[in-house]
């Protein structure tokens, strides 16, 4: 779970939302915006996962791998800015093109960090 300094607060989310950049990878979308400091969240909803352990559990697999990323980009100094993000764990074989290739609860940490590490570049802060 990420410290409650470093999550995005109940005021700064809609912000995220309307003025956030848009990116997505196969699992997971975001909306990420350079702030002065560095605040994430992790939102999966219940059509992504269907028990609240099974969120929980996605939630802090996230989190950790967001965590390794961002240890890893600050140790390489490869961090352009700091952001604010609300990172959207995609349902799994959803219609059309918002649908997920893999389910968030049957990926690999590596993985998972690869996917964060695209959705950063997407969006040139990394």
């Amino acid at each position: 779970m990420l410290p409650k300094t470093q999550r995005v607060t109940k005021t700064l989310f809609p912000e995220l939302l309307g003025k956030g950049v848009f990116c997505s990878s196969a699992t997971f979308s975001a909306r990420l915006l350079p702030s002065p400091t560095l605040k994430c969240s992790v939102v999966v909803s219940k059509k992504a996962a269907g028990t609240a352990v099974l969120r929980n559990r996605i939630k802090r697999r996230f989190a950790a791998a967001l965590e390794n990323v961002l240890a890893e980009v600050r140790k390489n100094g490869s961090l352009k800015a700091p952001f604010s993000g609300a990172f959207f764990v995609r349902v799994p074989g959803g219609k059309g093109v918002g649908g997920a290739t893999k389910a968030a609860k049957e990926l690999p940490l590596p993985e998972i960090e690869a996917e964060i590490r695209l959705l950063l570049k997407k969006v040139k802060l990394v």
